[in-house]
């Protein structure tokens, strides 16, 4: 199974894209994957149903942050691969899917009756939620590989 693969499965079991994300790479990066899914927790519907950054975008950069980020600040260079690597992750998510913003990304307002509406008649949790998984996912797996 692809990482892209075992993300939509976690998501069609109900975790939100944050968490849908980190856990594909959580062994990987020596994380529980119960501290993973409570520290993503909050980050669902574009943080906490706010509907600004997407989910996946923000589980992405916690995994690059474990991938390729520094813990201390000794080594200033690692704060500029970090920021490189992401900004090369949001760069090529843009490109893909036109926007980070939750909002954008769905074209409604699901804190309404008319957009949760509109969400489940248009299938946007599979049209789009998965679609911004999945994109987020291969590009990680690209940038990591390229990082290694």
């Amino acid at each position: 199974m692809t990482n892209s693969e075992k993300a939509v499965e976690t998501f069609w079991k109900g975790f939100n894209c944050a968490q849908s994300v980190i856990l594909v790479y959580a062994e990987r990066y020596h994380i529980d994957k119960e501290v993973a899914l409570n520290l993503t927790s909050g980050f669902g519907s574009g943080i906490a149903r706010t509907q600004e950054t997407c989910g996946a975008v923000t589980g992405a950069v916690m995994v690059l942050g474990l991938a390729v980020g520094k813990g201390n600040n000794d080594f200033p260079e690692r704060k500029e691969e970090i920021y490189s690597r992401i900004q090369q992750f949001i760069k090529s998510f843009k490109e893909k899917n036109s926007s980070t913003k939750c909002r954008d990304l769905l074209n409604c307002d699901i804190n309404t009756e008319e957009g949760i509406y509109y969400y489940d008649v248009h299938e946007l949790h599979r049209k789009v939620c998965m679609k911004c998984i999945t994109n987020a996912i291969e590009i990680l797996d690209g940038i990591i590989e390229q990082a290694s």
